[in-house]
């Protein structure tokens, strides 16, 4: 049953390994081995270096600039939701959202509402993942930090997609693909010696999300923003 594959490998990794096995409208090779073997392969290893590159960082995170130190914070606790840590991960978000209560800092509770966010999507419950995401959304919005704004509008477009709320979809990922394109230009400047690694397909693909995407601009008539894969 596929709920009960979900619950052994996880929801995000189980939809990784259909979009990289199954190729679209053809037949697809599924067995638990398979399953097992492109986790291993493909997310575990890359997740695993990916945290170790992130966890490398934590001692000067502190130290560093305030957009820096939300944007170091809130990958590491994504990456360790990924990398099935989610016990560290919510203890992360515990503690930055005690520093943020204390400090009285609305963006450094959106870090926090953003790993919980992650944690609801990877165990399913999308209603939750949108209410936390939105929230999220509202605290860094117009606040100037550009890679938390991103991050809310790319976890409330994808957790409305899984819940079937394809309008609030495709504003937030319309929004989070406005902001990669300011965050792709100043880069350099942020976070200098992050790696950030993501599974998505490429926009030239037959994936159902690209297809979904390019269907819905056209009804609606909006020039689609460049996507980077």
């Amino acid at each position: 049953k596929p709920t009960d594959m979900i619950a052994k490998y996880g929801l995000d990794p189980l939809r990784y390994f259909l979009l990289r096995e199954v190729s679209f409208g053809q037949d697809g090779d599924f067995s638990q081995a398979a399953i097992a073997r492109r986790i291993n392969t493909d997310l575990a290893n890359d997740l695993a270096r990916t945290l170790a590159e992130l966890e490398e960082l934590l001692p000067t995170a502190d130290a560093a600039p305030a957009m820096d130190r939300r944007m170091i914070h809130t990958l590491h606790g994504q990456a360790k939701v990924l990398v099935g840590r989610t016990v560290d991960a919510s203890e992360l978000a515990d503690l930055l959202e005690a520093k943020a209560a204390a400090a009285q800092d609305p963006l450094g509770r959106a870090a926090s509402l953003i790993i919980r966010s992650t944690m609801e999507s990877s165990a399913g419950d999308a209603a939750q993942s949108i209410a936390l995401a939105r929230e999220a959304r509202s605290l860094a919005k117009g606040s100037g930090d550009d890679f938390l704004q991103f991050t809310a509008a790319l976890a409330l477009g994808m957790s409305a997609r899984m819940r079937g709320q394809p309008e609030e979809a495709l504003a937030s990922l319309q929004d989070a693909l406005s902001l990669a394109e300011q965050l792709q230009e100043v880069e350099g400047d942020i976070a200098n010696g992050v790696i950030v690694s993501q599974v998505v397909p490429m926009p030239d693909s037959y994936a159902t999300g690209v297809l979904e995407y390019r269907a819905a601009l056209e009804g609606l008539s909006v020039a689609p923003t460049r996507l980077h894969p």
